[in-house]
C-alpha cells in the first residue's frame, strides 16, 4: 500500500466516474422527452465486482472508482424516476483483459480470485 501511487487516483476517477456522467448530464432534456411511464429512457453504468465486494487486489483507485459509479448509479436512479428514466449498472466479474494479466500471472493473488476469471471465454459466477 505504501507505494500505491498518487497518479492512479486522478485518471481512474476521470474515466470511470466523470465520464459516464457527462453524457447524462449533457443529454438529459433528450433523455427526459423520449422516457414514457410504460418505455422510459434507459441509462446503463457499467460498475465491476470490484466496487462491491472487496478483492484484495491492491488495485485501490480503481475499486473506490466503481464503488462510486455504483453510488452514482442509485443517485442518478432517484433523481431521475421522475422524468421516466431509468438508470442501472451493470456489474461485471472479472474476465482476462490487458489490465488483468498480472493478476493472472501473480502468485500472491488469491486463487478463488483467480478461478473466476473465465479462461476460455467461459461464464464464471462473481462470488
Amino acid at each position: 500500500m505504501n507505494a500505491f501511487p498518487d497518479k492512479a487516483w486522478p485518471g481512474l476517477a476521470a474515466v470511470n466516474v466523470q465520464t459516464p456522467f457527462i453524457p447524462v448530464r449533457e443529454r438529459l432534456p433528450e433523455l427526459a422527452a423520449t422516457g414514457a411511464p410504460d418505455d422510459p429512457a434507459r441509462v446503463i453504468n457499467i460498475g465491476s465486482a470490484a466496487g462491491v465486494k472487496i478483492k484484495r487486489l491492491r488495485a485501490y483507485s480503481y475499486a473506490a472508482s466503481k464503488a462510486a459509479v455504483r453510488m452514482m448509479t442509485r443517485d442518478l436512479a432517484g433523481d431521475l424516476a421522475e422524468p421516466n428514466m431509468t438508470v442501472n449498472a451493470a456489474i461485471p466479474c472479472f474476465f482476462p483483459t490487458r489490465m488483468t494479466t498480472h493478476m493472472r500471472d501473480e502468485d500472491s493473488v488469491d486463487p478463488a480470485l483467480l478461478a473466476q476469471i473465465p479462461r476460455d471465454g467461459g461464464v464464471v459466477g462473481c462470488g
